[in-house]
C-alpha cells in the first residue's frame, strides 16, 4: 500500500509537478516509522511492517560488528527531511493540538471524538515535508550483555533506537529492554540478532503510565502452552506485554516485511508456571537458609496446601487469600520478593543473581524448563564455569521429582527428597554435597511398593544397622546392610 497524502498536499500548496516528482512517496510503513501516521492501539497497526533500505543496511552492518566482538552495539535511527520553518511550526502546533484532543477523549461523545481526531490527523499529514535519507548514527560499542546509546550521534531527526544482542541470545526485547523502552516513553525501538530484528512501535502521543514488571516476560513464557521455540514464544509474550501499552510488536528477517506478532495465549495454571513458582521458593529458601519457611512440599505442578502455606509466609498475606491465587499470580508475587533482595535475569527462565551484572565466583541459582511437550523443569545451583547441583527437578515422563532444602550453617548439607509419584517409591533424608554431586549420605528413609528401610545411607546405599519392614507384617525389624545386601539379625520391638 502506498500513501501519498502529504505529497499531494505539497502540490496543493504551490509546488510544481517536477518538485512533486522529487518528493518521495511514503509507504504506510514509512509513514508509521516517521510518525506521520498515528495509531492509538496495537490492533490498529497493519499485519506487516517494512523497514526503509537505509535502516536495513545499517542493521546488517551493526550485527557484523557484534559477530566479531560478541558485544552489543547500539545507535540511533534517523530520518533527514526538508521542511520549511513555517511548516515545522505548523506541524508542531497541530501535534500539540492533537495531544490535547487525546487527553479530552473521555469527555467527548465517541463519534465527535473520532471525527475531530480524523480531521486533525489529516491536517497534520497535509504539512509539506520532503524526505532525503533514512540513516543510522554512529555505532556505540557496549558490553556482551549491555548496550549503551551514550555517544551515538544521528544526522536528522531521531526516530528511534536500535541495539544488537550477543550470539547466545535472540532478537526479542529482554526484560530490561522492555522496562527501558516503557519507562523512557520511547516510540520506536529495535533489537537485532543475526539476520533477525524485532521492532517495538507505538504512537508517541500515547505515553505509558508505568513500565512493565521485570518478571512479566518469564511469567508469560511459563504460562504459554508447551513451547516449541524459545524465541517465537518470547516474541508472542513480548507482544502481549507491549500491547497493554498500546504498542505493536513486529519480528522477521532484515530486509523483508516484518510480521506483526500476535500476543501469547496464556494459561494461568500452566504446569510450568506452577513449577516456576515452586522454583522461586527453592531459590529464596536455599539462598537464605534461615528464612522461616520449609521446602516440605512436593516439587510437582500442583498448588498443594504445604506450598501455599509457605507462599503465604513469604509474601506476608493471609493463607485464605493465597489459596485463591493462580500459579501465575503466585509466581509474580514471589518474583517481587526475589527482586527486592537480589538482582535477577528473567527470560525463558530465571537466573539469580543477574548474570549481566557480573557474577564471577558467586553462587548462582537458576530455574529453567526443557523445551518439549512433556514438562521437565529444574532448579540448578552452580558457580561460574562449574557443573551445577540440581536442587529441585520434576520430570513428567517419569512422574519423578526431587527437592532439596539447604541446611543453615552448612552449605554442603541438605534435606533431600526423591519421589516417584504414584508408585509409592521415595527416598527422604540427609543429603550431602560431595564435590559437585548431591548424594544421599546420612540418616534416610526409603519406601518402595511394599517395603521400607530406615538407617544410614552412604552414596544412596544403606550401610550398617538398619530397620526394615514389609507391607505384609507391618512390623519393624532390625538388620544390617553389608556390601549392598541386607542381613537380618532379630525381630524388632
Amino acid at each position: 500500500m502506498r500513501c501519498a497524502k502529504w505529497v499531494v498536499a505539497a502540490c496543493m500548496s504551490g509546488c510544481t509537478l517536477s518538485e512533486a516528482a522529487k518528493a518521495e512517496e511514503f509507504s504506510l510503513s514509512e509513514n508509521l516509522l516517521a510518525g506521520f501516521t498515528r495509531l492509538e492501539k496495537a490492533e490498529d497497526y497493519p499485519d506487516t511492517l517494512t523497514l526503509p533500505q537505509g535502516w536495513a543496511t545499517a542493521l546488517t552492518k551493526m550485527y557484523a560488528r557484534t559477530t566479531k566482538t560478541n558485544r552489543e552495539v547500539a545507535t540511533c535511527l534517523a530520518l533527514s527531511a526538508d521542511i520549511s520553518e513555517e511548516n515545522a511550526k505548523l506541524r508542531d502546533a497541530r501535534l500539540v493540538e492533537y495531544g490535547a484532543l487525546i487527553r479530552k477523549r473521555l469527555t467527548l461523545p465517541a463519534q465527535e471524538f473520532a471525527d475531530q481526531r480524523a480531521a486533525l490527523r489529516k491536517r497534520i499529514e497535509e504539512v509539506s515535508v520532503e524526505v532525503s535519507e533514512w540513516s543510522a548514527g554512529t555505532i556505540n560499542e557496549g558490553k556482551q550483555w549491555e548496550g549503551s546509546f551514550n555517544g551515538a550521534q544521528c544526522q536528522g531527526g531521531i526516530q528511534g533506537l536500535v541495539h544488537t544482542h550477543p550470539l547466545e541470545s535472540d532478537a526479542v526485547h529482554s526484560d530490561k529492554d522492555l522496562q527501558r523502552v516503557m519507562s523512557d516513553n520511547e516510540k520506536l525501538d529495535l533489537v537485532v540478532h543475526k539476520d533477525r530484528v524485532c521492532v517495538f512501535i507505538r504512537d508517541n502521543t500515547n505515553p505509558a503510565d508505568s513500565a512493565p514488571k521485570q518478571w512479566e516476560l518469564t511469567s508469560g513464557f511459563l504460562s504459554s502452552p508447551a513451547p516449541t521455540s524459545i524465541p517465537k514464544t518470547l516474541e508472542s509474550v513480548a507482544a502481549g506485554i507491549v500491547g497493554a501499552f498500546n504498542a505493536a510488536y513486529y519480528c522477521g528477517t532484515i530486509g523483508k516485511p516484518l510480521k506483526k506478532i500476535a500476543p501469547a495465549v496464556e494459561q494461568e495454571n500452566n504446569p510450568r508456571v506452577i513449577l516456576g513458582a515452586k522454583g522461586l521458593l527453592v531459590i529464596l529458601k536455599n539462598s537464605d537458609p534461615v528464612r522461616n519457611i520449609s521446602l516440605n512440599f512436593p516439587f510437582t505442578p500442583v498448588l498443594d496446601s504445604a506450598f501455599l502455606a509457605a507462599v503465604a509466609k513469604t509474601v506476608d498475606e493471609p493463607a485464605g487469600e493465597v489459596k485463591t491465587w493462580s500459579g501465575k499470580k503466585i509466581f509474580e508475587r514471589l518474583s517481587a520478593v526475589l527482586t527486592k533482595e537480589e538482582s535477577a535475569a528473567f527470560g525463558n527462565g530465571i537466573q539469580v543473581p543477574d548474570f549481566r551484572s557480573g557474577t564471577k565466583g558467586r553462587v548462582e541459582r537458576s530455574f529453567s524448563c526443557v523445551i518439549q511437550k512433556s514438562v521437565d523443569c529444574e532448579v540448578d545451583r552452580h558457580t561460574t564455569g562449574e557443573y551445577g547441583v540440581v536442587e529441585a527437578h520434576y520430570v513428567e515422563s517419569k512422574n519423578f521429582y526431587r527437592i532439596a532444602e539447604l541446611q543453615s550453617g552448612d552449605s554442603g548439607r541438605y534435606l533431600l527428597s526423591e519421589v516417584e509419584v504414584g508408585s509409592g517409591t521415595s527416598l527422604k533424608g540427609q543429603g550431602k554435597l560431595i564435590g559437585n554431586q548431591l548424594e544421599m549420605s546420612g540418616p534416610a528413609h526409603f519406601k518402595s511398593d511394599g517395603y521400607e528401610i530406615k538407617g544410614n545411607f552412604d552414596n544412596w546405599v544403606p550401610e550398617g544397622n538398619v530397620q526394615y519392614r514389609s507391607a505384609e507384617d507391618k512390623e519393624w525389624r532390625t538388620g544390617r546392610f553389608e556390601n549392598g545386601h541386607l542381613k537380618k539379625t532379630s525381630e524388632v520391638q
